[in-house]
């Protein structure tokens, strides 16, 4: 099953946590090139260690297309069935989360978490939020 969402915008807030000049902080390898006196060609800010706001410069098409689940299934017919003394047999797996195509450099566009708090307010906020794990089941249906 595919799901899509178009045309709505998330604010990237582990982006701009990785771009403080923290010292216990990881930076993006982006900023390298960061603004400095003999680097005025950047789109990049300078490094400030007190520029915690969000800006228009973290929110970030969350348009996107994401391979749901999939479903296999596989019946022995009835007479195999019974041949080897039972009255039904079946294998089946499902996945979940099977892929996401976008453009968002995040995570999950659908994440809206803003550091554990799950409020109307914090809808399109990815800030500190996991993403979806892959989920994978398998399974036997045996009639006796």
């Amino acid at each position: 099953m595919f799901t899509y969402k178009y045309g709505f915008d998330v604010i990237n807030g582990n982006k701009q946590e990785c771009m403080l000049m923290v010292a216990n902080f990881n930076q993006m390898g982006e900023m390298r090139d960061h603004w400095t006196p003999y680097n005025t060609e950047t789109d990049i800010p300078r490094a400030d260690y007190q520029d915690r706001n969000l800006t228009s410069r973290f929110v970030e098409d969350g348009s996107f297309i994401r391979l749901q689940s999939i479903n296999l299934s596989y019946k022995l017919p009835s007479d195999a069935a019974q041949s080897i003394g039972l009255n039904s047999f079946q294998l089946y797996s499902n996945i979940d989360n099977v892929f996401l195509w976008t453009k968002y450099t995040g995570f999950d566009p659908e994440v809206s978490v803003a550091r554990g708090q799950r409020a109307i307010t914090s809808q399109n906020l990815d800030y500190g939020a996991y993403p979806r794990t892959l989920n994978v089941t398998f399974g036997v249906k045996i009639g006796f």
